[in-house]
């Protein structure tokens, strides 16, 4: 008896995939922008803006209409009345016939920041003696003194000049010259 010979066919199962055609798209990123409506309250003022995300890539537009956009508006943000910060998701505002490339969101946040308006107030102030003593007469130098007030907008509107004062607390003093910081 002989070697047996064997001979053995080895069949790999099919391959199966899937060829897939995507259509090549083009696009463009651009800068979004978020018009702000209205004014903060009296005494506040927009310290800063900004948007997130600040690009959005748009596309799938007919002929050249993409290259002549260089930014996409959204819906206003009111800022009407208020006295703090305002964060608001908004809407974009595409063109005709321009798209949102796939998977972009098709709105944005917009955060506006609101400060107080700070100012100074510079006014002349008489200052007077608190508890002079009966018999006792006195002479202030400087007769006037130069102030100057920072605070916000909104402190100053019902502040009048006679509600600053300037007071010299003298009780407990005999005769003499002394060097008193007014209150």
């Amino acid at each position: 008896a002989g070697p047996e010979s064997t001979s053995l066919t080895a069949t790999p199962p099919p391959v199966r995939g899937t060829l897939h055609n995507q259509l090549l798209r083009r696009n463009r990123v651009v800068t979004g922008c978020g018009p702000i409506e209205g004014n903060p309250a009296p005494g506040y003022s927009v310290d800063d803006s900004k948007i997130e995300p600040t690009n959005v890539t748009i596309c799938c537009a007919p002929g050249n209409i993409l290259e002549s956009i260089e930014s996409i508006s959204t819906q206003p943000v009111s800022i009407s009345g208020t006295t703090s910060t305002v964060i608001s998701r908004t809407a974009l505002i595409l063109p005709a016939g321009v798209e949102l490339y796939p998977g972009q969101s098709s709105t944005i946040t917009v955060t506006i920041g609101v400060r107080t308006f700070d100012t100074t107030w510079q006014l002349s102030v008489t200052p007077s003696a608190q508890g002079l003593p009966p018999g006792y007469s006195l002479v202030l130098s400087p007769n006037t003194l130069a102030l100057t007030l920072e605070g916000t907008f909104a402190q100053f509107q019902a502040l009048q000049p006679p509600d600053v004062t300037a007071v010299v607390p003298v009780s407990n003093l005999g005769a003499g010259t002394y060097e008193l910081a007014p209150q």
